[in-house]
């Protein structure tokens, strides 16, 4: 059997590590264990907690978790992540939210679900092999931290931001559906006399250079009313979950009377998925039938001053917007008849972005939304998902 091991970074912190169990005892009553079924991930976490013996925030940190004797499990997340993150995850959301502030989840009655307060476990989702080696550390201990707020039934709920005014910006969008994908060729023409950066991608920073960039993801939600909200819109924040790393919007700055012309294709089956989310479990998620995609792209227009855009020098012609505010959206909605998107299991844990103003080839933003014309994304019944 291998020994066990004891340091003490603080008086008042105590760290066992049982290596037979693969598990950190941290003070009295609280368990800090890692994934028992992979040593060399397990090795490799104990080695992003190195420098917990003259990190005295994240001793802090780890005090937190003792003090409120709350399990939290650190583990692999089950499929790379796209792009990379860190998550925590309370067992329950109730328990991790400030008591008497709204979790964003409702009852049957349609009132809100309010937190407790009592604290709760979690489970943290971390990969080292996302991070450059400097980083892991960072990264960890962001993840934990927010693990901490939750054992201690601090979370508090966070809001969707105010949308600014939109810019006359024209989309125009002709989906079809081909060799097990849907397939968004899609034009933008600006007809505003200021310049706007439309929304591309997102970057982590602190991850690995060949996975920090990603330009092809879109954010797929299932809205309240029953559509697919699909497109380039920042990820809403989810309501559980929490990533210990902002991603950064990446935008391409569309001049006044220009035009963009760009191309998405998100595989089939639909699935509910976001760069601030884990990868989904397929298996277990539910197959629900939609009434329309309603396609979106985000934009920013700055506003002067210390507002402005920053190219990013891991992707050419992209700038980071995230210094810009919150983003406008312009959408189009195409009705659907017999198509199913998987929700991911547990009920509502995230709020779909708010739909923007609808854009059809006759006009700009505020006309009325484009004729009903299904057949280019309807399934027939016979081919069902």
């Amino acid at each position: 059997m291998r020994p066990t091991r004891q340091f003490h970074p603080r008086p008042a912190l105590k760290v066992t590590l049982r290596e037979a169990e693969l598990q950190l005892h941290i003070g009295e009553g609280g368990w800090l264990r890692l994934d028992p079924r992979d040593g060399t991930y397990a090795s490799e976490v104990i080695g992003a907690l190195g420098s917990i013996a003259t990190d005295e925030n994240l001793a802090a940190t780890l005090e937190r978790i003792a003090a409120a004797a709350q399990p939290v499990l650190i583990a692999r997340p089950p499929a790379a992540t796209m792009p990379p993150n860190a998550w925590s995850r309370p067992a329950d959301l109730r328990g991790a939210t400030a008591a008497g502030l709204p979790t964003g989840l409702l009852d049957r009655d349609g009132m809100p679900v309010l937190g407790t307060g009592g604290g709760t476990g979690s489970t943290v989702s971390f990969d080292p092999a996302d991070w450059l080696p400097a980083q892991r550390h960072r990264v960890l201990h962001a993840a934990l931290r927010e693990a901490g707020m939750d054992a201690q039934g601090e979370r508090q709920p966070s809001s969707p931001p105010p949308r600014d005014k939109p810019v006359e910006l024209l989309l125009s969008c002709q989906p079809r559906r081909e060799a097990g994908c849907l397939v968004f060729p899609y034009r933008l023409e600006n007809r505003s006399d200021r310049e706007v950066f439309v929304m591309g991608g997102v970057a982590v920073e602190a991850a690995v250079p060949e996975r920090r960039v990603h330009q092809d993801l879109a954010v797929v939600l299932l809205g309240s009313d029953g559509d697919a909200v699909l497109g380039k819109v920042p990820p809403p924040l989810p309501l559980d979950t929490r990533p210990a790393l902002p991603c950064l919007p990446l935008a391409t700055m569309l001049p006044s009377g220009g035009v963009l012309e760009r191309l998405l294709i998100v595989t089939e089956p639909l699935a509910e998925s976001s760069p601030l989310l884990p990868p989904a479990d397929l298996q277990v998620c539910e197959a629900v039938e939609i009434a329309g995609v309603v396609f979106s792209i985000a934009y920013w227009t700055p506003a002067g001053g210390e507002q402005r855009a920053v190219p990013f020098p891991d992707a050419p012609d992209s700038h980071d917007v995230s210094g810009l505010g919150n983003p406008a959206r312009v959408t189009q909605r195409f009705p659907v008849r017999g198509l199913r998107m998987l929700r991911r299991s547990g009920g509502v844990r995230k709020t779909a972005p708010e739909k923007g103003p609808a854009s059809s080839a006759g006009g700009g933003n505020g006309t009325p939304p484009p004729q009903r014309t299904p057949s280019m994304l309807t399934r027939t019944a016979a081919a069902g998902v």
